[in-house]
């Protein structure tokens, strides 16, 4: 099993910032699993949730988009059998947009 270590403050893929790196791979997923609903399903959260972390919902008292916490990527990457890690690395996934329409 391949292990990723990083800081939460890393940026790769160009620059890109973690929570848009761990929403591209969250859009994998849901593309891989078969939808926001099957992937809610699967980790006993609601599709509303889900889809807030997919689309990057703005948090109604701040207005900035909202993030992924570090142990909800870790709860993703336990219930799909991703390494530890996975959400938090650049894998040159575009799928987001796909996903989104």
């Amino acid at each position: 099993m391949r292990m990723y270590f990083f800081s939460l403050m890393l940026f790769n893929d160009a620059m890109k910032p973690i929570d848009e790196i761990r929403r591209d791979n969250l859009a994998a997923i849901v593309a891989e699993i078969g939808g926001v609903t099957a992937l809610a399903e699967l980790l006993q959260k609601s599709v509303s949730q889900v889809s807030q972390w997919l689309n990057g919902s703005a948090n109604s008292g701040t207005g900035k988009a909202r993030g992924m916490r570090p142990s909800s990527c870790r709860e993703i990457e336990l219930a799909c059998k991703k390494p530890l890690g996975w959400m938090d690395a650049s894998h040159g996934i575009a799928t987001r947009e796909l996903v989104m329409h």
